[in-house]
């Protein structure tokens, strides 16, 4: 019985995540280049790393 609830919860997750919307906002509308990809991941790493 908890493997069908847990089939369940999963297939209604699959179905409802089809149904989510995501709008992704650029900061300051400045293109991604690989400089600030590196910015940006270093200073998490460095967040998580502390």
């Amino acid at each position: 019985m908890v493997f069908l609830i847990n089939g369940a919860s999963f297939v209604i997750s699959g179905v409802l995540s089809m149904f989510m919307i995501y709008k992704c906002k650029n900061r300051k509308n400045e293109k991604i280049t690989l400089k600030t990809f590196a910015r940006d991941n270093i200073s998490v790493i460095k967040f998580i790393s502390n």
